[in-house]
């Protein structure tokens, strides 16, 4: 998970990156034509044809400010917000870690509680992950501000839906 994720981050960042150096090319060969682009955009926004004008011609005063204008407004990127591949994998990998462990903490749990029983232990494991994914999905509400009990449930039904798909096609590719 660790290197998928570094790995598609790291893929985007250098498409993002290409789009910036292709702008500031264009910017370099035809300032008339990427000032014009910059204007239409503000036209489009609302702004009066001489509003664009004097906006665009203080923004494009400053090369660094115009490619940063321009590839915002024209390319919807900002060079500030590129992820971090790095922190990425990390994250990916901390999230993978943590998700793994419910279910194997939840079947020895089970398996302490119902014996030898194995069909008990994994209902009790079951029970355990639904719980979690239920807790997980109502401490997004922190970040986003939603509503904890549909975001609970939300989380709660999506992993148990992935989670039954799983163990489906675990079931019918299983070996003796």
């Amino acid at each position: 998970m660790e290197g998928g994720a570094c790995r598609a981050t790291k893929s985007q960042r250098v498409l993002d990156e290409d789009q910036l150096a292709r702008e500031a090319a264009e910017i370099e060969a035809m300032p008339d034509l990427e000032r014009a682009e910059l204007k239409g955009i503000y036209r489009a926004k609302g702004l009066t044809e001489s509003e664009a004008e004097t906006i665009v011609a203080r923004i494009t005063r400053d090369k660094t400010i115009w490619l940063e204008t321009q590839a915002r407004e024209e390319l919807g990127l900002d060079a500030g917000q590129f992820e971090n591949p790095v922190r990425e994998a990390t994250v990916a990998g901390i999230a993978t870690l943590f998700g793994g462990l419910v279910p194997v903490i939840g079947y020895l749990v089970g398996r302490a509680v119902a014996g030898p029983h194995p069909l008990v232990a994994i209902v009790i494991t079951a029970v355990i992950c639904v719980a979690c994914l239920f807790l997980m999905g109502a401490a997004r509400t922190f970040l986003t501000g939603k509503n904890a009990l549909r975001s609970g449930l939300e989380m709660m039904v999506v992993g148990s839906v992935v989670a039954f798909i799983t163990y489906s096609v675990g079931y019918v590719f299983r070996t003796a």
